[in-house]
């Protein structure tokens, strides 16, 4: 492992050192070791397992602003010096762009704990293979009938990213999980459920019981019922929470807002949601699933608070997109110039799912499900999965053919309540949300 964590920093640089030589501006390397394994469930059956080792190396590389991108697997310094000329003709042919500025410079990193685990790395093959032929068996154990898919996987590496800005900086990470997807058919009626467990360290693993909780779930959207349509209350569970969380935080994406491309332009330092929704992104919590010292482009990461208030307080920007705005660099790059959240965490309320949803006369409880807006203008309209009927503050029964419709401004305003409970996933907090009211055709 130490001689790896040389080769790929040595390489690093030298790679930076070539490229400076180069007739480009700036540039940007990428190096990666590492391994991966995976193994697929299909119709009960395991269909296929991988397991893949290598190392590559990523190039940036500008030119006028201009920017050319290589990625290829390397074996010895030949191969570095091939990438390097092939990135930086690459970029010497590309379109000058003004908007470039430049990429990041040094700074100081934060530590940041547990993203690395050597129990993970070094982990019996056995062991992996058991989780997900157990998750099997405990699923068929509840329902005998049951079709299941999915996936267990784990990653484990280092990498190094340096700069002819010269940043240098080094990162270590390992990741596990497991996702199940269950088909219940019975008396010509279908019921399906998802769910997953996932983690950086191994004490924060928890397969066990995943397959039985699949079945159980994809047993409860048995004897789904039609529901007359209206303005009702909606309730979104764990699940669901996050994925409006991700769907919010995407349209800060700092290029889509300045494409036009987001519902959230020109809504910086503006009031967009209910007062009871204030969303911190961040990075530096151990072991947190999207943790990391630094961004995909070597700027140090930081906890910025997204959402104040209901209040949007920032868009999320890479080198690029904060040069043509002018704005600060946030850190949220990802490999190859992209832009991406990090660890999401709401402030939370003052009273649990089950008293939120107690009050309910008349509603709908969505367990997972994501809420698809036009990014442009907002609006969505779509069925509704894994969906309940509320009535008398109670699940009643499951829903089919029901659809939900509106803005997702308008949603974001109609909050009314987080609750105190929530679901942990390293690093990000899934609480339940009540709004108001949404459109629900039946």
């Amino acid at each position: 492992m130490q001689n790896v964590k040389k080769n790929i920093k040595d390489w690093a640089l030298k790679a930076c050192e070539l490229l400076k030589k180069k007739n480009i501006d700036q540039a940007e390397v990428f190096i990666v070791s590492g391994n991966d394994i995976g193994v697929e469930i299909e119709k009960n059956k395991i269909s296929s397992s991988a397991m893949h080792s290598n190392m590559t190396i990523s190039m940036l590389a500008f030119c006028r602003g201009g920017r050319g991108k290589y990625s290829t697997t390397i074996y010895n310094g030949e191969d570095i010096k091939k990438a390097v000329d092939v990135v930086s003709a690459i970029a010497a042919n590309a379109h000058p762009d003004p908007d470039f500025k430049t990429l990041p410079f040094p700074s100081k990193y934060p530590k940041v704990p547990d993203l690395f685990d050597e129990k993970i790395a070094s982990l019996e093959r056995e062991k992996f293979f058991k989780w997900i032929t157990n998750a099997l068996e405990e699923a068929l154990n509840k329902e005998p009938n049951i079709i299941m898919s999915g996936e267990i996987s784990l990653s484990s590496g280092q990498g190094f990213l340096a700069n002819t800005n010269l940043v240098a900086a080094g990162s270590k990470a390992t990741h596990i999980s497991l996702s199940l997807f269950g088909v219940l058919r019975r008396n010509n009626e279908t019921g399906s459920a998802f769910d997953f467990d996932e983690a950086r360290i191994l004490k924060d693993f928890s397969p066990l019981g995943l397959g039985a909780k699949v079945a159980m779930q994809a047993r409860a959207q048995l004897g789904a019922r039609k529901c007359k349509g209206g303005k009702l209350p909606v309730v979104l569970g764990p699940l669901s929470s996050m994925s409006l969380f991700v769907t919010l935080v995407g349209a800060c994406n700092g290029e889509e807002v300045q494409r036009k491309r987001s519902f959230l332009c020109d809504m910086k330092n503006k009031q967009i949601a209910s007062e009871v929704l204030t969303i911190v992104d961040d990075p530096l919590i151990p072991a947190g699933l999207h943790s990391a010292a630094f961004d995909g482009e070597g700027a140090a990461h930081k906890k910025i608070i997204v959402l104040e208030k209901g209040i949007l307080k920032t868009y999320l920007h890479n080198s690029y997109t904060s040069g043509k705005s002018g704005e600060e660099n946030t850190g949220h790059a990802t490999l190859g110039g992209g832009i991406s959240a990090t660890n999401l965490v709401p402030e939370l309320g003052k009273r649990t799912s089950n008293e939120i949803i107690s009050e309910i006369k008349e509603g709908i409880y969505i367990d997972n499900m994501s809420i698809h807006p036009d990014m442009a203008s907002g609006d969505f309209s779509q069925p509704v999965d894994f969906g309940f009927k509320i009535e008398n503050g109670q699940i009643a029964y499951p829903l089919k053919e029901t659809m939900l419709g509106g803005n997702f401004l308008e949603l974001l305003k109609n909050i009314e309540e987080i609750s105190s409970d929530y679901r942990k996933e390293p690093g990000n907090i899934m609480p339940t949300i009540k709004v108001k009211e949404i459109q629900v055709s039946g």
